[in-house]
């Protein structure tokens, strides 16, 4: 693949970005996220057995029981999603 396959097969719907709101921790929030993530995102959530809302739940609580400062949460959603894709699927227990 070169540079002009990644500009020649964007798909514009991708980087569009789209708002969910959903419960975390007893609060309702809205999260911010390309297509794109949320895609991976859903696709995290089937393999997990996990409805889009409780994973996104379940990484939250995970990451704050890790001690991780999550003052960018989506950035943090990103990078998992980044991680997910660079080392394949997920190993459920």
């Amino acid at each position: 693949m070169t540079i002009g396959d990644l500009v020649a097969g964007a798909n514009k719907e991708l980087w569009c970005s789209a708002t969910k709101s959903l419960r975390i921790g007893g609060v309702v929030t809205s999260i911010r996220l390309e297509n794109f993530f949320w895609q991976i995102l859903d696709d995290i959530g089937e393999q997990s057995q996990l409805p889009l809302p409780q994973l996104i739940a379940q990484l939250h609580q995970e990451s704050v029981e890790a001690g991780y400062n999550l003052s960018n949460f989506t950035s943090f959603l990103r990078v998992c999603c980044g991680h997910y894709l660079r080392h394949g699927k997920l190993a459920l227990e």
